[in-house]
């Protein structure tokens, strides 16, 4: 067992009873075990989930050939950890993306994307708004739209990376901008093989010819989509503008904060408008 201690971050933060609390519940349910190893990951989606998903269910004995890799959109909390679990874990990482990167991804492949996994998410926020058409839905006006009160929650794609930790501080903190220079850490500590998933998911926006010679930030679905028919995307940079840059960096001031002060970046840098 780990000498050091597990400091449950929830439980700092609000006195009942710990199987009451909400916010514990939730970032435990991310907190998924690797078996061989005793460590947990934080799993936040658009943070390289789909392939580190993959790896564990491989590395866990759930299946056993990736030609399955569909098994893991079913059992996303199928690996969470309990109190015991998460106390007592000899290793812990957890891999974060730059806030403005993520949230331009989660746009790409969850709003203009028509597949049947990533049209619920369309459909979910667009049923909150009927006045809202569905091509209309520009980057900006998904921005606008995630910001109204009680949207930003409503979706783990979109949901603030902070809300996923469960822990104060863990072993290992991973730039998913330069995950390659964390990947053999990640295999020797946690006894894992990670398996890369975005072949085979078709999720990424790197699987695409980047295009960054305009800026989309009002620019269609269905005009993105016809961009992507050609194997080309834009790139997630050119997805901001002013507009969405001032909203984001108030609605995901906490997450930009956390990418900060582990990784000593100014993320807002990465968006050059």
């Amino acid at each position: 067992m780990s000498d050091k201690i597990r400091e449950i971050r929830f439980s700092n933060l609000w006195g009942g009873p710990l199987n009451e609390n909400l916010d514990h519940i939730f970032a435990a349910q991310h907190a998924l075990n690797i078996y061989k190893s005793n460590s947990i990951y934080s799993f936040i989606p658009k943070c390289a989930c789909s392939t580190m998903r993959l790896s564990l269910a491989l590395s866990n004995g759930l299946i056993s050939d990736v030609k399955k890799y569909n098994w893991i959109h079913s059992n996303n909390i199928t690996f969470s950890a309990n109190l015991n679990e998460l106390i007592s874990a000899k290793f812990t990482f957890v891999i974060l993306r730059n806030p403005f990167l993520r949230l331009a991804s989660t746009y790409l492949d969850k709003i203009v994307n028509s597949t049947n996994d990533t049209a619920k998410v369309k459909e979910n926020l667009l049923n909150k708004y009927s006045h809202i058409k569905s091509d209309e839905l520009t980057f900006n006006e998904f921005v606008k739209l995630i910001s109204e009160k009680d949207v930003l929650n409503s979706d783990n794609h979109w949901r603030p990376q902070v809300d996923f930790l469960v822990y104060n501080n863990y072993d290992l903190y991973v730039q998913l901008e330069k995950f390659e220079n964390y990947k053999s850490s990640i295999e020797k500590n946690s006894n894992i093989k990670i398996t890369d998933a975005r072949r085979l998911t078709l999720h990424g926006n790197d699987i695409f010819q980047q295009v960054k010679d305009k800026n989309f930030a009002n620019v269609t679905p269905s005009e993105i989509l016809n961009l992507r028919a050609k194997n080309c995307t834009p790139s997630l940079i050119s997805m901001y503008d002013k507009v969405s840059i001032k909203i984001i960096l108030d609605l995901f001031k906490n997450d930009i904060i956390l990418y900060d002060k582990y990784f000593n970046e100014k993320c807002s840098e990465f968006i050059i408008v």
